[in-house]
């Protein structure tokens, strides 16, 4: 959030900055909470953390409905009018985005020595 706002109140870089929101406004806000979450994470966890943190995030993903409805939008549709389940950043729960580290079962969470 405070990085989508920061590039709509800056005052140098303008063009440069409505690029970017062009682009971040095309994508799932959800998905981009989700991504930003991990990179904040991984200074954390280490290689081993974040790489069983990207396998809970895959494997959620693919539950959800907006990697699918992404596909839709792109391939299928081709109409870059993508119904995300959470249309803003700010309506996106931050307890929705903890969820998707947490562990999975033991047959699916990654195991690495």
């Amino acid at each position: 959030d405070e990085i989508y706002e920061a590039l709509h109140n800056t005052k140098e870089n303008k063009e440069f900055a409505q690029k970017i929101i062009a682009e971040m406004d095309g994508q799932s806000p959800f998905s981009m909470k989700l991504i930003h979450e991990l990179i904040t994470r991984a200074k954390d966890v280490g290689l081993k953390g974040t790489l069983q943190n990207e396998m809970r995030i895959a494997t959620r993903v693919l539950d959800g409905t907006d990697f699918y409805e992404g596909i839709r939008c792109v391939l299928v549709d081709k109409n870059d009018k993508p119904k995300w389940v959470y249309p803003t950043l700010k309506d996106v729960p931050q307890k929705e985005v903890e969820r998707y580290f947490e562990k999975l079962p033991s047959n699916l969470e990654l195991q690495l020595p």
